[in-house]
């Protein structure tokens, strides 16, 4: 995994997180449709294809939720490798220099 510097971190992880958001609101609302497509007695083919979209919204905000854990969880471990051993590297990773 390509680890974003400290400086941007935060913004990695928001972005992953608003991202997984609006894919559970997606699926929520996918969800919705087919259960008013159900109650309209529209063809089972039709309501299993907006189904697979909400599964597959779901699977897609899972995967970006964990991609955020992910990410934090490995800035986590250097920043305390960091810590715990400064003359171990060289630093830039956790202070954003160049």
């Amino acid at each position: 995994m390509s680890l974003s510097d400290s400086a941007t971190l935060s913004a990695h992880v928001s972005a992953l997180k608003a991202h997984a958001s609006y894919f559970r609101g997606a699926q929520a609302d996918m969800e919705q449709l087919s259960a008013g497509m159900t109650a309209h007695s529209m063809g089972s083919s039709v309501v299993s294809v907006v189904d697979a979209a909400a599964t597959a919204l779901g699977e897609a905000a899972a995967g970006l939720e964990a991609a955020a854990v992910s990410l934090q969880d490995a800035n986590t471990a250097v920043a305390e490798a960091y810590t715990a051993s400064r003359e171990a590297a060289d630093g830039r990773y956790q202070t954003g220099q160049q």
